[in-house]
């Protein structure tokens, strides 16, 4: 998308057909890449599931996350070094799914 869109914005001046012709593949694009989103996300909900309404994880739910891990079978260390300090919410939750991912893997 960002391509055809720097090749629409340059031809704006030049050639307004390969302007219009870039400029309509982004749109296209954008729309197929949006549907697809929303087709992840209707799979990914559950209907009637009240856990769109939970608070997203954070460092805090670290430890259950770990004893979850452990309950199935999986020898972890876990320990928390430094000051603890407050973060914002979107790195809270960064961090949270960076080491579930890396649990999980």
């Amino acid at each position: 998308m960002i391509v055809q869109a720097a090749a629409g914005e340059l031809a704006l001046t030049s050639d307004a057909t390969s302007a219009h012709s870039s400029l309509t593949a982004v749109q296209e694009v954008g729309r197929e890449a949006l549907g697809e989103m929303q087709r992840l996300l209707g799979l990914l909900r559950w209907a009637g599931d009240d856990d769109d309404l939970a608070p997203q994880p954070s460092i805090e739910s670290l430890e259950r996350l770990v004893e979850q891990v452990r309950h199935a079978g999986l020898p972890i260390e876990f320990a928390i070094e430094g000051q603890v300090r407050q973060l914002s919410p979107g790195l809270n939750v960064c961090v949270y799914r960076v080491v579930q991912e890396a649990l999980t893997n």
